[in-house]
């Protein structure tokens, strides 16, 4: 019997989630950044006679703008030199510091070794060790690296909840394999978690100092947060001065819908309508973000009162949408490229969303354990990882020694073997 081939009609039931133009808009404006935001409204009232911007004053006229970019300073060096200010060290140390400032390519990279650096510079090459674990918590994120794969890794172990199949293919070097889908049979995930991992290194950023130019016009980062001091209590509060305010022109609205015909009323309301869907998006914004303040206000506090790395306490974005009745999502948006005051300092608000490294220790915090120990051993007799294990579980600190590895190579620190000083 001869074989026919048939068309059948087929239906399916399939439910799909439609956003209104309208909450496109307000999830937009919660993503945006200040500048980004002024640039937005600045765009939209273009062609809203009705609606006026009014840019922020409080900025510009503060009479302490020491927290402010230095207008005259666009390199990435001179943005790693003002940070190097703000870190409490001996003079030895911050020398080196300042070196290795210079040292970084406009990438961000380090591109020579450690050693080299010391012999040219007539430097002691444990003052740059040190030195370097300090350099690679500066912003921009990545700074500091000595190649493609440590620059993502430092990006990732900031990122808060970054995807742990991505965590684990940048900790063990398999990045070839990652960028070639043809030996995807390699590696021991699956294809779907191998795509998530390969988008979320993606938004990663390979050459992060390339972001600072000596020829662009520096930008003011605009804080959305400010830290304020109340009876030795600190609160965050939204930095309400600092940003873009929308006005709607009532009696002008009144005064020509009052002899418009019906095409003109029907544009002017909906002008109007315009101005009431995005009154509503800046005051969710507002909302929200003063919200993840008084959460991280009240889970911070010992970093915000010193400012010290190891005072960072771990908190995820998971947890902090639950205790404030959101989505992780909508978290996620609220704190991408905000940037929040804090004694004088203004630094991205995601660096208080620290990724643990087991149940109570932070990543900065491990580095600076590690680096405490490091540089009080014996240098005839250097700790291995093993011992580091050890001695870190003495502090209750219960981590494999493989994150102990890790974590030292972060930091800086070659392993026992090379660190070891004869006479």
């Amino acid at each position: 019997m001869a074989q026919q081939i048939t068309q059948i009609p087929n239906m399916q039931l399939v439910t799909r989630l439609f956003l209104s133009p309208a909450v496109h808009q307000s999830l937009a404006i919660l993503q945006f950044g200040a500048n980004q935001l002024t640039t937005h409204l600045s765009e939209i009232i273009v062609d809203n006679p009705l609606i006026s911007l009014h840019q922020p004053t409080d900025v510009h006229q503060s009479n302490d703008l020491s927290w402010l970019p230095d207008q005259n300073q666009g390199s990435l060096s001179d943005h790693l030199l003002t940070q190097v200010r703000f870190v409490e060290t001996n003079a030895m140390v911050r020398s080196a510091l300042m070196t290795l400032c210079l040292e970084v390519d406009n990438a961000g990279y380090l591109r020579r070794p450690l050693a080299e650096i010391a012999t040219f510079f007539q430097l002691n090459e444990q003052h740059l060790i040190t030195a370097l674990s300090l350099l690679k918590q500066f912003e921009p994120v990545g700074v500091g690296a000595k190649d493609l794969s440590e620059c993502l890794m430092l990006q990732a172990i900031n990122e808060p909840d970054f995807n742990p199949t991505a965590l684990n293919i940048l900790e063990f070097g398999q990045l070839d394999q990652l960028a070639d889908d043809q030996k995807w049979p390699q590696l021991p995930y699956s294809s779907d978690d191998l795509q998530e991992a390969l988008l979320a290194i993606q938004g990663l950023d390979p050459a992060p100092g390339h972001q600072y130019t000596a020829t662009d016009p520096a930008l003011y980062l605009i804080p959305d947060l400010v830290v304020k001091n109340n009876d030795q209590q600190l609160t965050i509060q939204v930095a309400t001065d600092s940003l873009p305010q929308l006005s709607f022109d009532q009696s002008y609205y009144e005064q020509l819908i009052s002899a418009a015909d019906q095409q003109t009323k029907k544009y002017l309301q909906q002008k109007r309508l315009q101005y009431e869907q995005l009154d509503a998006s800046l005051s969710k914004r507002r909302t929200t973000l003063a919200l993840i303040g008084t959460y991280l206000a009240d889970h911070q506090q010992p970093y915000l009162k010193t400012l010290s790395p190891a005072e960072l306490q771990p908190i995820n974005i998971q947890d902090c949408a639950a205790s404030l009745g959101f989505a992780p999502s909508t978290i996620s948006r609220a704190i991408r490229d905000k940037y929040i005051n804090c004694q004088n300092r203004t630094f991205a608000l995601r660096q208080l969303f620290v990724r643990s490294v087991n149940t109570a220790l932070s990543p900065n915090a491990l580095l600076n354990r590690i680096t405490i120990l490091i540089n009080s051993e014996s240098p005839n007799s250097p700790l291995s990882d093993q011992a580091l294990t050890e001695r870190l579980a003495q502090d209750q600190i219960n981590i494999g020694r493989r994150t102990v590895t890790k974590y030292r190579k972060l930091a800086g620190f070659q392993n026992s073997y090379a660190r070891r000083q004869t006479d």
